[in-house]
């Protein structure tokens, strides 16, 4: 059974606190709430359960004046809550650039890590703040900032589809061909996106277009499987491998045939995708396109010579797979 969390002392007196009750206002920007509990006597840095700050909260709602407020009645700038957030990653990643400006001109430092890992960079790269993301860099932020699992800055753009902050990035010198713990790059993060400029952007950059990620994903089989044919093209004219070594053998054909995807079926089959061949348990393109109904996918294959009678491991062929699934139109 899932254990519930249960509040603790220190909790519910922390929720009852004045103090939680003014990092609320600060979180609406009431002022004058604000304004009466310091002149009640609460103090300035009073955290509540998430050992939140009302210095963090009113920067990461964006309310300069009270930032500035708190700062005048000696708010700490560079406190954390829970997370290891700061006020300056609180506002970095919801892209009040004004707070920022204010926050690094007063000595906040940029680079701390959450307890993720990241920084103010790859929270404001993640979230598409270009301006934001320009600021940091010309303050000596780290471009190649990464996650605990080693995403960096950069990938989390690319995933994002900001062709913006990648320029800025790979301008400030990001690693392309860093790889998360799971083997995954930029490229391969942009082609699951499917945006073409970022691509192209990598590409240029010297962005590895055969990577293959501990799973087996290179760029061009992400980009089959997700329909992204513009980017399936330019990774082929790059030079991506048409028939990867996956570890089970499947192909981009097989990934865009079971996807569905009928003008990449036909640009890899131009490009020479061999029709006939399977994967670990005996399924070709045709099977996978089969097995989901895909019917102008299965006509292309037909076209272009697959082999209806293929059998796979379990003695199953594409008719009997798409009978099985109900695909009446794809057993006509």
């Amino acid at each position: 059974m899932k254990k519930t969390a249960v509040a603790t002392k220190d909790d519910i007196t922390a929720m009852n606190s004045d103090g939680a009750r003014m990092i609320t206002a600060a979180s609406d920007n009431d002022i004058p709430a604000v304004k009466a509990y310091l002149d009640n006597k609460v103090d300035v840095n009073a955290r509540d359960w998430d050992n939140m700050t009302a210095l963090i909260a009113a920067a990461g709602k964006g309310h300069l004046e009270l930032v500035k407020l708190l700062v005048s009645k000696k708010a700490e700038i560079n406190l954390k809550d829970k997370d290891n957030i700061t006020a300056v990653m609180e506002s970095s990643m919801n892209g009040h650039l004004s707070v920022v400006e204010y926050l690094i001109s007063i000595g906040a430092v940029i680079d701390t890590p959450a307890a993720s890992g990241v920084s103010a960079l790859w929270l404001s790269a993640g979230e598409g703040h270009s301006d934001i993301v320009k600021l940091l860099l010309s303050k000596g932020s780290d471009p190649n900032n990464k996650r605990s699992d080693g995403i960096t800055a950069l990938m989390a753009a690319c995933a994002g589809g900001h062709a913006d902050v990648v320029k800025l990035l790979l301008e400030s010198g990001s690693d392309v061909t860093g790889k998360d713990k799971d083997g995954l790059t930029a490229l391969i993060s942009a082609a699951e996106n499917g945006s073409l400029p970022i691509v192209e952007m990598l590409l240029a950059k010297g962005a590895e277009v055969n990577v293959l990620s501990e799973t087996g994903f290179s760029p061009l089989i992400i980009a089959c499987a997700h329909g992204h044919v513009e980017v399936v093209r330019v990774l082929l004219n790059a030079g991506a491998d048409i028939e990867p070594e996956h570890p089970e053998s499947v192909t981009p054909l097989m990934y865009a045939a079971a996807g569905g995807h009928p003008e990449i079926v036909k640009v890899l089959l131009e490009k020479g995708a061999q029709v006939n061949l399977k994967h670990t348990q005996g399924g070709s393109a045709l099977m996978e396109a089969a097995t989901a109904g895909n019917v102008s996918v299965v006509n292309i294959l037909l076209d272009a010579g697959a082999d209806p009678f293929i059998v796979d491991k379990d003695g199953v062929t594409a008719l009997m797979s798409a009978a099985s699934q109900g695909h009446t139109e794809v057993v006509r």
